[in-house]
């Protein structure tokens, strides 16, 4: 009798919070509409950053996680020496493979890049944590893979002449010649086109077929690419680094979590007029563990 009792009550008390529990309002017909178009727009983004991370992970035979320098760049230049050195090779087929694996490794190495500041930025915005300073700095490594470029299209354009006669070339030429040709159609072209207004060029190589032209335009492209792509991100982390060391009096923990690049600027800020600034820029730096910025921190004390 006891346990019907009960049972009843607790049938009664169920529908009662059910009859007064607040009612989900129904969504709307444009979210009904957009929520699909929503759902593949954030699928396409989750595989393109895939994609991304798939394509960085190319950098990895180029040294771009060694956090050492001295290895990574020795890495570095020892695999594009050999691929220059097999890219000039007489021979078909082989040298152009390498000579597009060296393309591939200074584009992958650029992402690698791009993706280490995400990381780092986020560090520093504190949506992510760890220890920046354990990431390898890929900023000059970029730079000098970047500058690759200058050897492995003058070879990949002396290779399919020599394998394809896409060009109009009059007597036997060289790497010299070729470098010259990459100089005068392609890097030339990022700067005011002054060769057009004047007619003047560097190179009497010209153009024969329409592949030529498709290679040219491909060197135009990655040289404009990774112009670009470099500027903007040293602006990016110029203004990282900025508003990090700027804010340093209410959150100096954004000033530690740059790591060793904060050093600079923070030594800079023991010179700030606001005692404040001085303090939280000086206990930033004790915890950076510099040697020589805590002996800038004592000298400023002394001063």
């Amino acid at each position: 009798m006891a346990v019907r009792f009960f049972a009843r009550r607790r049938q009664q008390a169920e529908q009662l919070a059910a009859a007064v529990a607040p009612v989900a309002p129904r969504p709307s017909a444009t979210s009904r509409v957009l929520a699909p178009v929503l759902g593949v727009w954030l699928g396409v983004g989750r595989v393109f950053a895939a994609l991304d991370h798939a394509f960085a992970s190319l950098a990895i035979p180029f040294g771009a996680q060694v956090r050492d320098p001295r290895v990574r760049y020795a890495i570095l230049l020892c695999l594009f020496a050999v691929i220059s050195v097999v890219g000039a090779l007489p021979i078909h087929g082989v040298p152009l493979v390498a000579l597009a694996f060296g393309y591939v490794g200074v584009l992958a190495i650029g992402r690698a890049w791009v993706l280490n500041e995400k990381e780092r930025t986020a560090i520093v915005k504190k949506l992510a944590h760890g220890d920046p300073d354990q990431l390898p700095d890929l900023r000059w490594t970029a730079l000098v893979s970047a500058l690759q470029l200058l050897i492995l299209f003058p070879l990949l354009f002396q290779q399919v002449q020599w394998q394809y006669q896409l060009f109009k070339v009059d007597g036997p030429t060289n790497f010299g010649d070729w470098f010259w040709f990459a100089i005068d159609k392609t890097y030339l072209k990022a700067l005011p086109d002054w060769s057009i207004l004047y007619g003047i060029h560097i190179s009497a190589i010209d153009f024969d077929a329409p592949w030529g032209r498709h290679l040219v335009l491909l060197s135009r492209l990655t040289f404009d690419y990774i112009l670009i792509q470099g500027v903007l991100r040293l602006l990016a982390i110029r203004a990282t680094i900025g508003e990090a060391v700027a804010a340093v009096k209410a959150d100096p923990d954004m000033a530690v979590r740059l790591g060793r690049r904060a050093i600079a600027p923070l030594i800079e800020k023991l010179r700030d007029p606001d005692k404040a600034v001085r303090g939280a820029a000086a206990n930033a730096l004790t915890q950076l563990g510099d040697k020589t910025a805590i002996q800038r921190i004592s000298e400023a004390v002394q001063d």
